[in-house]
């Protein structure tokens, strides 16, 4: 059975174009037993600025990286032989680790998104923040004092929590179909019809969504719709 990796990573921008990873911390955890069996976190040096809204998430001083190495190194050093990653919005953390992958010619995992498998068993979640689902799902976690919300160890620490919360009930494949499977929403989030309920949506605002592109959930939504008015073809 493979190991679970539960990850995390700070950065120095939004995206892997504009920043990279200047913190990391992985948790291995077995799936037999769901006990983590290797920790390991760092501060890693960076090459490039550090943007100020990085900053002000994180507050991790540019300056304490010089001394670390970079990512590269950490992930060659501690990555499982072929495990099944686990993050809180998987797209973001994987963005900024696959080309680090690719780099080392490690084959991409399989992932489970903690955040988008929340929406589908926790649908009435006030949020799906990893934050508020470890207070609204009173999970029992202790990160070290020293750190705090949005540092890589005490975010992961918060997910193999959720992770193994979520094994209490789900399996491993579920919990990866679940990540592969979009969320049918309930209201529209954006434009002129935000906050209307999806199936008030006027069909050839439908069909604009699916000529655009929106993320995966909303072009489901819309697609689904656009099936129920009888106008799928």
């Amino acid at each position: 059975m493979k190991t679970l990796l539960a990850l995390d990573v700070e950065t120095t921008g939004e995206t892997p174009d504009e920043g990279e990873i200047c913190e990391i911390a992985m948790i291995q955890i077995s799936p037999k037993s769901r006990r983590s069996t290797k920790t390991f976190s760092s501060l890693c040096s960076v090459g490039g600025a550090m943007s100020s809204v990085a900053r002000a998430t994180h507050h991790i001083d540019p300056n304490e990286l010089t001394r670390y190495f970079q990512a590269s190194h950490y992930i060659a050093e501690h990555w499982p032989n072929d495990p099944v990653v686990v993050a809180h919005n998987a797209p973001f953390d994987m963005g900024f680790i696959r080309p680090h992958l690719e780099s080392l010619k490690i084959p991409h995992p399989r992932v489970i998104c903690t955040y988008q498998c929340s929406r589908h068993l926790w649908p009435d979640s006030p949020r799906h923040k990893l934050q508020v689902l470890r207070y609204e799902l009173g999970l029992q976690v202790n990160p070290p004092p020293d750190l705090a919300p949005h540092r890589a160890l005490y975010d992961t620490i918060v997910l193999a929590a959720l992770l193994k919360r979520m094994l209490e009930t789900h399996s491993i494949e579920k919990l990866i179909e679940l990540t592969e499977t979009p969320i049918l929403l309930k209201t529209v989030g954006f434009g002129k019809h935000k906050g209307e309920d999806w199936g008030n949506v006027p069909v050839d605002y439908l069909h604009w969504i699916l000529r655009s592109e929106f993320d995966a959930d909303t072009t489901f939504t819309a697609r689904h719709w656009v099936s129920e008015h009888g106008q799928g073809k």
